[in-house]
C-alpha cells in the first residue's frame, strides 16, 4: 500500500498561528498523511498533536515595530532561515507546505516558493497579516477563515478559498456540552480570555465593570482570567479588593473546559 504524501506545516509564535496548525495536523494525521513541522528556533514547547510531529527549527525574525538595526538583523535571520528551509525541503520532498502566518512561517514559505514546492497559507483574521501579505503572490492557495478578508492583493484573489478556522479536537469535544445550570444562589462563573498573549484592556475594564455590580451579586461571582505577565499582580489585587474569587494566569492549557464551565465568556482574538 502506497504511503500517504508528506505535508509540511510552517507555524510558530503565538497561539493564533499555532492552534490552527495543530487542528490541521490532527485532521491530516487521522487521515493517514505523514506530517512534519517547521518552526523557528525561539518557538516555545510544543504541545498536543504538534508535539508528536517530526519537528525542524530554522532561523526567523519579525520586522514590524523595530528600529533600523533590529530590522537589518531580522532580515539577515530570515535570509539564513530561508536557506535552511530550502535545504530541508529539498531533503524532505513534501507534497505541499502549509503556512499559518506570523514571522516564524516566512522562511519556510519563501523556501517552498524558491524550490518549486506547492504551497498554501491560512489566514485566521479578517485582515491579511503582514507575513501572509508578503507570501500571498508566492503560493497556490490562500485559505481564509472569513468570506471577506481585507488586504488580499488583487492578483491573488482568484487563489482564495474560504475554509473557516481549523479547530482543535479538544475544542469540538466540549461544543455539545449543555450550558451549566445556574440556580439562585449558585456561583456565576465568568471566563475572560484575550488571545494567547492576553489582552491588557481586560485587566482594567473587567474589574471596573464588576465594581458596578451589586455587592450581593458580586459575592457570587468567580472569575477565571488570562492576563499578561506584567498585569497579573494588578488584576489579582483588583479582584481581591472587590471580594471576587479569581484565578489569574498568563496562559491556560484547558481553555475549552473553562469556557464550557463558564456562564459568561468575555474574549477577543489576536
Amino acid at each position: 500500500m502506497m504511503a500517504k504524501p508528506l505535508v509540511v506545516l510552517a507555524a510558530g509564535g503565538t497561539g493564533g498561528h499555532v492552534f490552527p496548525a495543530e487542528a490541521l495536523a490532527a485532521e491530516l494525521g487521522n487521515r493517514g498523511y505523514r506530517l512534519a513541522l517547521v518552526t523557528d528556533r525561539r518557538g516555545g514547547n510544543l504541545k498536543g498533536r504538534l508535539a508528536e510531529l517530526e519537528t525542524h527549527r530554522v532561523r526567523a525574525g519579525g520586522i514590524a515595530g523595530k528600529g533600523l538595526v533590529a530590522r537589518i538583523f531580522s532580515a539577515v535571520e530570515i535570509i539564513i532561515g530561508t536557506l535552511q528551509a530550502w535545504f530541508l525541503l529539498r531533503r524532505l520532498k513534501p507534497a505541499v507546505v502549509v503556512g499559518f502566518g506570523g514571522y516564524a512561517s516566512v522562511p519556510t514559505m519563501l523556501a517552498a516558493a524558491y524550490s518549486g514546492t506547492k504551497a498554501a497559507i491560512h489566514e485566521q483574521n479578517a485582515v491579511l497579516g503582514r507575513a501572509n501579505r508578503l507570501l500571498a503572490s508566492r503560493v497556490e492557495k490562500i485559505a481564509t477563515s472569513f468570506e471577506k478578508v481585507l488586504a488580499i492583493p488583487e492578483t491573488s484573489k482568484s487563489n482564495v478559498i474560504t475554509t473557516g478556522m481549523p479547530v482543535r479536537p479538544q475544542v469540538t469535544l466540549v461544543r455539545d456540552r449543555t450550558y451549566p445550570n445556574l440556580k439562585a444562589e449558585d456561583t456565576i462563573n465568568i471566563a475572560v480570555f484575550g488571545g494567547s498573549q492576553g489582552a491588557h484592556i481586560f485587566s482594567t475594564v473587567v474589574p471596573a465593570a464588576l465594581r458596578l455590580v451589586d455587592v450581593n451579586l458580586r459575592q457570587r461571582i468567580a472569575v477565571t482570567q488570562q492576563s499578561r505577565a506584567e498585569d497579573v499582580e494588578q488584576v489579582q489585587a483588583a479582584y481581591r479588593d472587590l471580594g471576587v474569587e479569581a484565578t489569574i494566569s498568563t496562559f491556560f492549557d484547558d481553555v475549552p473546559n473553562r469556557i464550557a464551565d463558564a456562564h459568561i465568556v468575555i474574549c477577543r482574538s489576536g
